[in-house]
């Protein structure tokens, strides 16, 4: 089997040390295989000096810094997996909004238009995903949830529709007020108008 050999190097500009003074000094020593240097520095205890004043690794060492890099360059591929597997196929984005967006239009009465938070963004009102908007006879102005009809106006209010105050959203900067649910109001108010 072949053995690395080494070289001594310093970060002195000092003279080289002869040949036997190799092991003697401390610090780090850069490897050398057939005749080439290797950026890598070895401890003094992983060499054994030869007959000619130079100095060798044994087998096992080598052996040993093959595997530790064996094994380091397995790690790397793992996490390169790891964080590729973690961006996200802007498809599938799409696909799970569309797939949102179906669930909440199953779970909604089928009459009113539908107006969702994605679509409104900061600016939404309302604390539940989705509603369905609709004007009612006498423009009554409602929002129907998956489990509720709540009132947008004061005319809807006085045909006995509840308040939207339970669903209404804090405003997240203005504390005790709400978001501006003018938006919703009229889109109710232009299903008039068609």
């Amino acid at each position: 089997m072949g053995s690395l050999r080494v070289l001594r190097t310093s970060t002195h500009r000092q003279p080289r040390p002869a040949p036997s003074s190799q092991l003697t000094r401390g610090g780090l020593q850069r490897g050398v295989i057939a005749g080439r240097e290797l950026p890598i520095f070895l401890p003094r205890s992983m060499l054994f000096p030869e007959k000619n004043g130079g100095v060798h690794m044994s087998s096992t060492w080598g052996a040993v810094i093959g595997l530790g890099l064996l094994f380091g360059l397995v790690l790397c591929g793992v996490l390169l997996s790891e964080s590729l597997s973690q961006h996200s196929d802007p498809y599938a984005d799409e696909e799970r909004a569309l797939n949102a967006r179906a669930d909440l239009l199953a779970s909604l009465p089928p009459f009113g238009v539908l107006a969702t938070a994605d679509e409104y963004g900061d600016a939404w009102p309302l604390t539940v995903p989705g509603v369905r908007v609709e004007l009612l006879a006498g423009r009554a102005a409602v929002v129907h949830t998956t489990t509720k009809t709540y009132a947008l106006n004061g005319v809807a209010i006085r045909h006995g529709y509840p308040r939207i105050d339970p669903i209404w959203r804090d405003h997240p900067d203005i504390p005790g007020l709400k978001v501006n649910i003018g938006p919703l109001l009229d889109l109710a108010l232009s299903l008039g108008d068609c």
